[in-house]
């Protein structure tokens, strides 16, 4: 710095009035809250103050927690490398997600093709139950269906519309969205029957426009697996292919025009 090797000395101390015949520092707290205050609106201004002053860079010493000191260099150094490893934390977080929602993907690929080969909504159920519990990790899973009567089939139950039981679904089946973590104890021992106890958390998918074709039930032994909190676009995903798979069937096997949602698998997300 011009002016001499106390150059950096003295337009700094002059910047805090740290010199001169009136201006010595004292302990009251405003004033050292001012000279903080100057010292840090210096640094800003000139922040290559420390490395061009060899002899103030070796004058400032910050705390070590364990109580001794460290040089500004080696305090900045250990900053640097918390950062670092925060930010590769982060990295790998992104990348084991992009990984296992590409799983995901290919995962759900796979049970559309498999649902492609069933002739019969009986192996509609089978092989959506085998996915569900091999593939995505699902404990516990139940297709309930709306029809006339009802009625149990292939391992699939079909509910009047007119029984209590469409009722208990009434306002989340009028938003058409999957929910997670939300359900009453009676909806639950509805979808579960006897397995309810063991349900820790639990998403409940619509099947068709507003639920128009009837439920899909996926509940996990683990409380934390699905929570309000979570996305639900791969849900949705979800819902939409067994929408399709149930739907093809039940005009095949009914006779009878059923309104499907197309399904769309260009993106998942959890």
């Amino acid at each position: 710095m011009e002016g001499g090797p106390d150059a950096g000395l003295d337009d700094w101390a002059c910047h805090l009035g740290l010199r001169g015949e009136n201006r010595g520092m004292t302990n009251n707290n405003d004033d050292i809250a001012r000279q903080l205050s100057g010292l840090r609106e210096f640094i800003s201004e000139h922040p290559d103050v420390l490395a061009n002053d060899a002899e103030l860079m070796s004058m400032l010493n910050v705390p070590h927690e364990c109580g001794g000191v460290v040089s500004l260099v080696e305090h900045q150094v250990a900053v640097l490398k918390d950062d670092n490893k925060r930010l590769r934390r982060k990295l790998r977080e992104l990348v084991d997600n992009a990984t296992r929602n590409q799983e995901r993907v290919q995962r759900l690929l796979d049970l559309s093709l498999d649902l492609l080969e069933c002739s019969r909504l009986s192996d509609v159920a089978i092989k959506l139950y085998s996915a569900l519990r091999d593939d995505f990790d699902v404990d516990v899973a139940r297709v309930r269906l709306f029809g006339e009567t009802n009625a149990t089939s292939g391992g699939l139950v079909f509910v009047s519309r007119e029984s209590q039981a469409h009722v208990l679904f009434e306002s989340l089946l009028r938003t058409g969205e999957p929910v997670c973590g939300r359900l009453k104890s009676s909806q639950l021992q509805f979808l579960f029957g006897d397995q309810v106890s063991s349900i820790g958390s639990s998403a409940l998918l619509p099947l068709g426009p507003a639920g128009s074709l009837g439920l899909l039930a996926i509940g996990s032994h683990d409380p934390q697996r699905f929570h309000p909190a979570q996305g639900t676009e791969f849900l949705r995903k979800l819902s939409g292919l067994v929408t399709r798979a149930v739907a093809t069937h039940l005009y095949r096997e009914s006779g009878h025009a059923v309104i499907a949602e197309k399904v769309d698998m260009r993106t998942t997300a959890t």
